[in-house]
């Protein structure tokens, strides 16, 4: 920036100005930087990695503003894209129990130590079942699909088994049943990664799926209070 050396008032009137452009960059640039979260998820029997474990980060202030991640196959994970402060981090993986830690960022990233689930004995019970499975069945609102009847890659997802599965079909990058979008996934009942349903189903081995049942869930507002409104939302539950 140029001054002009014959007019005073001038000059301070720019030399504020660059002063207060510096300012507004240096605080920009502050804004700008971000941290991460980053770890191992190992199993506590036999210490190896877990893949697919669903990483939850949030606020103590703001719960409903999620960041989130996936172990590798190596179950190693990074939640990108957070600032200074204090989050609740919850650490779910199917088969095991869940754990939650409190950590705090401080202008770098935070590092765990490697994280040990331990094996949820409920969900690990063997069940024997000498009969053929039925390929498709109707239960009363609900379709559900034997998933050993459709034969998939070893390493294929949950959306690339769901894709085999008759009325069920991807459309602009999205996965339908029946005609709509599928907008929840929920495990053995229990909610998945939220309302994001794509990640869900692309995160989770198709090895580990039993049974895929699709219906229409009723709203949250109807769950509560007892009252069905008409709005629902084509729900996947998984069974494993």
């Amino acid at each position: 920036m140029l001054f002009n050396v014959n007019n005073p008032e001038i000059n301070q009137t720019q030399m504020r100005l660059t002063t207060i452009l510096l300012m507004i960059c240096l605080s920009t640039g502050a804004m700008a930087q971000t941290f991460q979260i980053k770890g191992r998820v190992k199993d506590s029997n036999d210490t190896t990695g877990i893949i697919g474990a669903s990483i939850s980060v949030t606020t103590p202030k703001d719960t409903t503003k999620r960041f989130g991640a996936f172990t590798d196959i190596n179950g190693n994970f990074a939640v990108l894209n957070l600032q200074n402060g204090l989050y609740n981090v919850k650490i779910t993986s199917i088969g095991y129990t869940t754990q939650q830690k409190v950590v705090t960022i401080t202008d770098q990233d935070f590092v765990f130590d490697d994280i040990m689930l331990v094996s949820d004995a409920k969900l690990l019970k063997e069940v024997v079942v000498q009969s053929k499975a039925i390929r498709v069945e109707q239960k009363g609102d609900t379709t559900q699909y034997n998933a050993e009847s459709f034969k998939v890659n070893q390493d294929a997802n949950a959306e690339d088994l769901l894709k085999k599965m008759p009325g069920v079909s991807v459309v602009d990058g999205k996965v339908q049943a029946q005609g709509e979008d599928i907008k929840r996934v929920t495990v053995d009942g229990r909610e998945f990664f939220g309302d994001d349903a794509t990640a869900a189903l692309k995160n989770l081995p198709a090895e580990i799926i039993d049974k895929v049942q699709v219906f229409d869930r009723l709203s949250d507002q109807a769950q509560f209070s007892g009252f069905n409104d008409g709005n629902t939302e084509k729900t996947v539950n998984i069974v494993t």
